[in-house]
């Protein structure tokens, strides 16, 4: 220890005990030696025999009694006070930086009772590395402790913002993966893709509103394939590729009408009415939606308009609104659709003749040129569609097929149109003026589909043919037509021999003939020109 234990007697001047680390001391101020007690201690330790050596408080030599005994005496105001003080005293002697405690009690009988002060000295230091000592400790188990705490909060907010993050996903996904599906569609519904429509009208559960657990986005979900939905249906009305190209323009619907260079097409069914007045509707009607269904089809194929159904009747037209075709490449197209209609149309005739229907054949007229595109109608109720000379000529055209018994006739224009010549077999028919034309126009009828790279090409027998067919008929027409009748007849008989009952060859021989009999000065006056007076 860093202090001293001092004990002190009353009554008698004789130490009755020791300790290794103190000094007793009696009342009066005397001090025995503990160890000069210790060494005369007798080897039983019976100390009654021995005389024990007394020293006063400041006769000691240790600075540690003196010190201690002199502050408690002068703390107290004298030593008898310390001796009969009967609480226990703490002080600090802060000069000497120890603190001193002392308890007085009394010991022994009546007769022979003892008081007794024991002093504790202990320096200041030595509390000082208690304290610190255990305020170390204290701080290393409140290290632990906050670093346990600092590890279990870690963990637990690791858990939990796992979980966060886990059920924000979940969350964010049940939100997002349908409206992400909505934004592609949307793009599809804004560049108006008939196919996409065609997909949201067979299919409305398309979202599977039960697999949306957000309401709104459910409910968003709804509303847009009803919107899309009724642009599906909307679309039946009006050629979707025509409203596409609208929209993609981005432009608002407003009257006016600008110049367009067309193709222009108009079919209609041979003898529509009198199979109508013999066929029962329901039968007529599925006939007529069959045809007009892939009809429709082939045009849009080939980057057509419909433009309007009337009765049997279609008009369609290419280039309008301008499309990426290039020069000529909108008059191909037209012909290679007039032909893959009428192909169709032979399949569909084959299957209709087995059940023992009528069949069923088809007019064309197709010309190229100028006319006013645009809206037309009025601000609430318009409509996009053509206007001029030769929308009415290629009507004209598809009813003359009538009078030539011909399948497509086509206009001087689209026979001269970049690419024709080179992909399609063409004779010229006739040169006419239709009703409400006075200019000329030449008609050819529209034979083949030449093969890729004619005439270089390797043809087929009918290739051959067909070339042959046209161009032995425009031999004869050029003889008629320069006014030699004898040898444009007897060219038409030799051609009527390979192709018997051609009903423009029949047509021109017959003229020929009527020509060949008439006098010359009646045939000054005559030109190849055919007025038509119907149309």
């Amino acid at each position: 220890m860093h202090g001293r234990m001092i004990a002190s007697s009353s009554g008698i001047h004789q130490v009755i005990g020791y300790t290794d680390d103190g000094r007793p001391v009696d009342s009066q101020g005397h001090a025995a030696d503990g160890r000069s007690m210790q060494q005369g201690t007798a080897p039983d330790g019976d100390h009654r025999n021995r005389q024990p050596e007394q020293f006063t408080w400041n006769t000691t030599g240790d600075p540690v009694i003196e010190q201690s005994a002199s502050f408690l005496s002068d703390y107290t105001g004298n030593f008898q006070k310390l001796v009969s003080t009967e609480k226990a005293l703490v002080v600090q002697d802060t000069n000497a930086n120890y603190v001193y405690s002392a308890l007085a009690f009394r010991s022994g009988g009546p007769s022979r009772a003892i008081e007794w002060v024991i002093i504790n000295a202990q320096p200041i230091s030595w509390y000082k590395e208690r304290v610190q000592a255990a305020v170390e400790a204290g701080l290393e188990e409140n290290q632990e402790e906050l670093s346990k705490a600092v590890i279990h909060t870690a963990t637990l907010t690791g858990v939990f913002v796992v979980l966060g993050i886990s059920c924000m996903a979940c969350a964010a996904r049940a939100v997002t993966r349908p409206l992400v599906k909505i934004e592609q569609d949307m793009r599809a519904v804004r560049n108006f893709e008939h196919d996409f429509l065609n997909q949201i009208g067979e299919n409305t559960s398309r979202y599977g509103r039960g697999n949306i657990r957000v309401r709104e986005v459910a409910d968003i979900c709804d509303s847009f394939v009803y919107m899309a939905i009724g642009l599906q249906s909307f679309s039946r009305y009006m050629d979707p590729h025509l409203v596409q190209t609208l929209v993609r323009q981005r432009n608002r619907a407003v009257l006016g009408m600008a110049k367009a260079e067309v193709t222009v097409f108009f079919s209609d069914i041979a003898g529509f009415t009198t199979m109508a007045e013999s066929l029962d509707p329901e039968v007529l009607m599925d006939m007529l939606g069959t045809y007009l269904e892939d009809m429709s089809d082939i045009v849009m194929k080939h980057g057509g308009v419909v433009g309007e159904f009337v009765g049997d009747e279609i008009m369609a037209w290419w280039n309008a609104p301008p499309l990426q075709f290039k020069e000529g490449e909108h008059t191909v197209a037209a012909l290679t659709a007039a032909l893959e209609q009428q192909e169709q149309l032979a399949s569909l005739r084959r299957r209709w003749c087995a059940r023992g229907l009528p069949a069923m054949t088809a007019r064309m007229g197709i010309v190229r040129g100028q006319v006013l595109a645009g809206n037309l109608g009025s601000k609430q109720r318009m409509k996009y569609g053509l206007v001029g000379d030769n929308v009415n000529l290629a009507s004209r055209l598809e009813g003359l097929c009538k009078m030539y018994g011909v399948g497509c006739l086509v206009d001087d224009a689209v026979y001269n149109a970049a690419g024709v010549a080179e992909a399609f077999a063409l004779r010229p028919v006739d040169l006419v003026a239709v009703k409400g034309r006075s200019g000329a126009t030449e008609i050819f009828e529209l034979v083949a589909r030449r093969p890729e790279g004619w005439p270089l090409a390797a043809a087929s027998k009918q290739d051959l043919a067909e070339a042959a067919f046209c161009a032995d008929f425009a031999a004869a027409q050029a003889l008629y037509r320069r006014g030699d009748f004898a040898a444009a007849g007897a060219a038409l008989e030799a051609f009527l021999a390979l192709w018997p009952g051609d009903r423009p060859a029949t047509l021109l021989r017959g003229r020929c003939e009527e020509l060949a009999k008439m006098p010359k000065d009646e045939l000054e006056a005559w030109t190849p020109l055919v007025q038509m007076t119907e149309k």
